[in-house]
């Protein structure tokens, strides 16, 4: 589990029951809501704040990540301009600028920290469905969400990924770069 930088930590997690399960609770440096991992890919993006504005760096990982995902015959589109009614708490069960989208689900989120030379991005696209002990430990109103509001890789193309075919996807959709879609 991930905090975004400065997020608070909600009522539901108890460090010993997550401890329990294996897992972390982290604050990770940029900001974005909550990140639930064990079924997603995240990365991260460095790029030198003299060379690459901002609307430009952004635009570029939301192309490049999209082409990657097409490739396996899933339409992603990114959403730009959205507006949000405050900071979010969950990432993937909210809208947000440079989501990736299957239709009306979220599938990916990007969050983004400026430091004084360089941008970082991190992002996460949900790989397979929620992992079932965090089933048992969400609040029925977060799991509501998430069943209506997110959509794994595996859901939308009905069929298992590898995560060495989707990095590799994501790896070549970089490589080509030309971000004209």
């Amino acid at each position: 589990v991930s905090l975004g930088r400065r997020q608070p930590v909600p009522s539901w997690v108890h460090e010993p029951s997550l401890a329990a399960h294996g897992i972390e609770l982290v604050e990770r440096p940029t900001g974005g809501g909550i990140a639930l991992h064990g079924s997603d890919l995240s990365f991260s993006v460095v790029a030198p704040r003299a060379q690459v504005a901002i609307g430009a760096l952004m635009d570029t990982v939301a192309v490049r990540l999209t082409r990657g995902l097409r490739t396996f015959g899933i339409w992603v589109e990114w959403q730009r301009d959205v507006e949000q009614a405050g900071r979010i708490t969950y990432c993937l069960t909210e809208q947000s600028p440079y989501a990736l989208m299957i239709g009306r689900r979220k599938v990916g989120g990007l969050a983004l920290r400026r430091y004084r030379a360089s941008w970082l991005v991190q992002g996460s696209m949900l790989m397979r469905p929620l992992p079932t002990v965090f089933r048992s430990m969400l609040p029925e109103a977060v799991q509501g969400a998430w069943r209506t509001s997110t959509v794994s890789l595996e859901e939308a193309m009905r069929a298992p990924l590898a995560e060495e075919a989707l990095v590799d996807a994501l790896h070549q959709a970089w490589e080509a770069g030309e971000d004209d879609d």
